[in-house]
């Protein structure tokens, strides 16, 4: 990993564990292994290494959803559930729950490029859930009731949902009913709702 990016990584991890505001330049020298004039030259302050290691976060979200979301050769259904494991499996590696939705809660109201930010970043995830829910219309196993833009939005919510409650501590069993009952709720009822 280059270096700029180790940076990124250990700032990200303290982020994610503490917030913003509770995140100190002391903890990010202590953490990177770098000096405050280093961190300052390549940054050039804490909100922007800040706002790099929320670019990396969406980064690498894209990386890990995105192969299994766009996977035309799978049904859009099978697609569905599949990126539904793969957000359980997120939380048990990384039991902090969502790293933006805390930004978006912690920051979002008081700092205009922050919320744009998460904004774009939000915008951006839903439109690509929304390509995978209009093959699922295309395949006859959307909801009729929703559009596919619909169905992208709650997709999302739900993951959104499930990262609070993964910050909370539910169990993997709580995790699967509440996707699964977001999977029984955008397709077709001959669809089988189980996530696993």
């Amino acid at each position: 990993m280059p270096p700029e990016q180790a940076v990124i990584a250990s700032a990200l991890d303290l982020f994610w564990q503490k917030g913003y505001a509770d995140t100190s330049m002391a903890e990010i020298v202590a953490a990177t292994g770098l000096n405050r004039y280093a961190i300052y030259s390549t940054f050039g302050s804490k909100r922007e290494l800040f706002l790099a290691a929320l670019d990396a976060y969406f980064v690498e979200g894209c990386e890990r959803f995105e192969p299994v979301i766009l996977d035309q050769s799978t049904p859009a259904i099978d697609r569905l559930r599949q990126s539904m494991v793969l957000s359980i499996e997120m939380m048990d590696q990384k039991p902090n729950g969502c790293f933006m939705c805390h930004v978006a809660v912690e920051l979002a109201a008081e700092d205009p490029k922050i919320a744009e930010a998460v904004s774009s970043y939000f915008n951006r995830i839903v439109d690509m859930i929304e390509i995978m829910m209009r093959d699922l219309a295309e395949e006859g196993r959307l909801n009729p009731n929703l559009s596919p833009r619909q169905a992208a939005q709650l997709v999302f919510d739900t993951k959104l949902s499930m990262g609070v409650h993964g910050k909370a501590g539910t169990g993997r069993d709580r995790l699967e009913a509440i996707a699964a009952t977001m999977i029984a709720a955008v397709s077709t009822p001959s669809q089988t709702a189980r996530v696993q």
